[in-house]
């Protein structure tokens, strides 16, 4: 369960960070 949580977060993480780039 902590995997998958933990999975979801690195995931929310890296879109956030593609969506910053898209703006840049």
């Amino acid at each position: 369960m902590s995997v998958a949580s933990d999975l979801a977060v690195a995931d929310n993480f890296f879109v956030e960070r593609l969506n910053l780039l898209w703006l840049l």
